[in-house]
């Protein structure tokens, strides 16, 4: 069994949720342009080998809240005025709303 670098500091342990949660954030962070890939693949290592919560705090710290990255992250075509790919009316390009033979009689 391993035991922590420093077993006396206590704190909760992480699970690994919560550090593939931070993992998951540093490469969101790295994807918008917030983190090099050497400091997202640095932190990423330091949240794989954390042994207690408090040592995934700051690996996130200095990074705006989540919303804010995914909002980098979005396609440009999403801004104001850009047409939607499924049509006017909602429906998929591809896949008529309607049939021929429903509409018309013989």
């Amino acid at each position: 069994m391993t035991t922590p670098s420093n077993p006396t500091s206590g704190g909760v342990r992480a699970s690994d949720a919560e550090r593939e949660t931070v993992a998951t954030r540093l490469r969101e962070a790295a994807t918008a342009g917030l983190l090099t890939i050497t400091e997202a693949d640095e932190r990423q290592a330091a949240a794989y080998a954390a042994v207690t919560r408090d040592e995934l705090v700051p690996l996130t710290a200095d990074l705006p809240a989540e919303q804010v990255a995914q909002e980098r992250t979005a396609p440009a075509a999403a801004g104001a005025g850009a047409r939607s790919p499924r049509g006017r009316a909602g429906g998929s390009p591809c896949t008529p709303r309607w049939s021929a033979s429903s509409r018309c009689s013989s």
